[in-house]
């Protein structure tokens, strides 16, 4: 599961985790609904699943919680909906969730962290301290992101309550041996003047001197220097003496920001600070608006705008990812710095087929793409996954050439492409990916044999990849060889045994060989990998027939059609 720190003061879980793992199904969910009705139960949690990694929450959530009052010890689903609860800034709901989660499960760290979270949105502080610390003392195993997550938080609920020495040592245990951002200074720079308060709760106009009280705490070189000058710039401030008798009272003083001042602060200053160019003061406005305006797309956006000007690249994505889900309005050209934007973000995730859909979606009023959305769409063909600017001088020609040859293929230029693919391998024959790139383009127009070649050489040069295997596995079952199909396929799998196509080409490859029971198998994995293929439900369909499992085959024929028809829907 992937988990990422969208905001340290206000954290909101990524659409993308569902993907990743969060959402599954097991056969223990299923012990409490009886025979005649557990087949509708199963479709509809299987179509909540589907309805959540296709960012529909909303259905989502309604479909989880009638499957969860049919099966209310269903643990995976309880998960699941708290996750999606949290992510819709439901967090009343959400911390709901996760109290029942921990009390069947009470040594899941990683569901006392996100009870913990959740009353942390809530300004439940005192509560949240208690579950974090659970969290952090239980230890969140399964992954390293959440553990972060909720340790920061742990951070910032022990200087609220006024723990601020034990606040320090863990931020600077965990946090300080990678590059510090702003949100890290500013919670050292809280602890460290013994300030309880929050960063929500921090006057905008005091944060400047708090990041660079964290700063100084961080440098181990001259930090003493440092501290003793700050003292001498602010008489008033008692911690920066050493005079901690009533520090805590004075900085809340000093530094809260008032409930009327924190009100004011709405979209019209959240915007002002935008177009400002103050992206951190932008990106605290941008994330206090969507917490409860979470379907503004324009919003999430502009804040994925902002955090990848700070370079806060994965959070960068996860916002953009969702301003795209939910839609802009804004002007052409504003819609097009975030597409561009979106599209670098996903080329530097290794996201490169979905950053050439959007690429190819900025053509111009001639249908024609400009230099630099050609550019990025060279590093998506060779599968670079960097920014534009990293690029050496000495590359850049060559990225450029690329790019030409890939909005050629968008344009289906073919005719044009392949004598650029051709004189581009010629001088550069060993550089990954030219070959696949030029391979795929190839199995478009069923040249399977040049296809063939071309795949070969690049799993040559990708030995590690399964990527060329896998379309190698599909060549051969386009060409009716399943045996040759099944042993691509295997090779596939033995480099990444989590392939859903490797799977599914193997299942096919054993199914068009005769061996039902086997492709079942393979199918069914698959399926799990990859719910919402509609081609891996269908085949899957087939093989239940063929092994005489009429009741099986017609579900897997109906999420079938279902998918279809949802993927007919704007």
């Amino acid at each position: 599961m992937r988990f990422h720190l969208n905001r340290f003061s206000r954290l909101h879980l990524p659409t993308a985790a569902f993907a990743a793992g969060v959402l599954f199904l097991t056969a223990a969910a299923h012990a409490q609904a009886g025979q005649s009705d557990a087949a509708s139960l199963d479709r509809l949690a299987q179509r909540a699943v589907e309805e959540a990694e296709a960012g529909h929450n909303t259905q989502a959530i309604s479909d989880f919680q009638a499957v969860l009052k049919a099966r209310p010890n269903w643990r995976e689903g309880r998960w699941n909906l708290g996750m999606l609860e949290y992510q819709t800034g439901d967090f009343e709901n959400a911390a709901k969730e996760f109290q029942q989660i921990v009390v069947f499960a009470p040594q899941m760290g990683s569901a006392w962290a996100v009870l913990g979270l959740s009353e942390f949105e809530l300004h439940r502080y005192d509560d949240s301290l208690k579950a974090l610390e659970k969290a952090h003392t239980l230890g969140v195993k399964d992954d390293e992101e959440i553990a972060r997550v909720a340790d920061y938080h742990l951070v910032l609920a022990r200087t609220r309550a006024g723990e601020f020495d034990a606040a320090r040592e863990l931020l600077l245990a965990e946090f300080s041996a990678a590059q510090p951002n702003a949100q890290i200074k500013i919670a050292l720079g809280l602890a460290g003047l013994r300030a309880p308060l929050v960063p929500a709760e921090l006057d905008p106009s005091r944060e400047a001197l708090v990041a660079t009280v964290g700063e100084a705490l961080l440098d181990r070189e001259h930090g003493g220097e440092r501290m003793t000058q700050l003292g001498k710039e602010h008489p008033e401030i008692p911690s920066l003496h050493n005079d901690t008798k009533n520090a805590a009272a004075v900085m809340r003083r000093l530094f809260a920001l008032d409930a009327a001042s924190a009100r004011d602060r709405s979209w019209l200053q959240a915007q002002k600070d935008y177009f400002s160019g103050r992206d951190v003061e932008a990106a605290q406005d941008l994330k206090a608006w969507v917490a409860t305006h979470p379907e503004d797309g324009t919003a999430w956006a502009m804040l994925g705008l902002c955090e990848y000007r700070q370079k806060d690249y994965a959070n960068a994505l996860i916002h953009l990812d969702r301003g795209a889900t939910l839609g802009l309005k804004a002007t052409e050209d504003e819609i097009r710095e975030g597409r561009y934007t979106y599209s670098l973000l996903l080329i530097h995730a290794g996201q490169f087929e979905r950053a050439t859909e959007v690429l190819f979606t900025m053509s111009d009023q001639k249908n024609e793409l400009s230099s630099e959305v050609e550019y990025a769409l060279g590093l998506a063909l060779l599968r670079r996954a960097e920014f534009p600017r990293f690029v050496s001088v000495s590359e850049a020609e060559f990225v450029h050439a690329a790019g030409r040859i890939a909005s050629r293929l968008g344009a289906s230029k073919y005719d044009e492409a392949f004598p650029l693919f051709d004189a581009l391998i010629a001088a550069h024959p060993s550089v990954p990916w030219l070959h696949y790139s030029y391979g795929t383009a190839l199995i478009a127009l069923s040249e399977f044999d040049k296809a063939v070649v071309q795949m070969k050489l690049e799993a040559e040069l990708s030995p590690q990849s399964e990527l060329p295997l896998v379309r190698l596995a599909s060549i051969a079952l386009r060409r009716k060889d399943a045996v040759a199909a099944a042993e691509w396929a295997r090779k596939a799998l033995a480099l990444r045994a989590d392939s859903a196509e490797g799977h599914y080409l193997l299942g096919r490859a054993l199914l068009e060989s005769g061996d039902a029971e086997r492709a079942i198998h393979e199918l069914e994995t698959a399926v799990k990998l990859s719910p919402a293929s509609p081609e891996i439900h269908f085949n899957l369909a087939k093989a239940y027939t063929r092994a005489k499992r009429p009741a099986d085959a017609e579900r897997e024929r109906k999420l079938f059609s279902d998918l279809n028809e949802n993927a007919k829907k704007p």
